[in-house]
């Protein structure tokens, strides 16, 4: 679930320069959403497991339960809030 709220508000936020180019130069416009898809992909595939320690780790001390709940109602305010359009 965290990851489809990051992916549908933040893909946005990455490849509106890329559409606004893509535009300019009249192409396809719905290449640039793989391209940022791929681009959201790679990035928790190569930093998350080392964001997900530091933030559980050295930041504030989290247990399962704890992890949980603040990844639950995170998620579930970005999907309310991109589904409703807010930024």
């Amino acid at each position: 679930m965290v990851c489809l709220s990051h992916g549908s508000n933040d893909v946005a936020n990455a490849i509106s320069p890329l559409i606004v180019v893509m535009e300019i130069e009249g192409k396809q416009k719905s290449s640039s959403f793989t391209i940022g898809a791929f681009g959201i992909a790679l990035g928790l595939i190569v930093y998350g497991k080392n964001v997900i320690e530091n933030i559980g780790k050295n930041v504030i001390k989290l247990d399962f339960y704890k992890g949980y709940a603040s990844l639950f109602s995170t998620a579930s305010c970005v999907c309310i809030g991109s589904s409703l359009g807010l930024p």
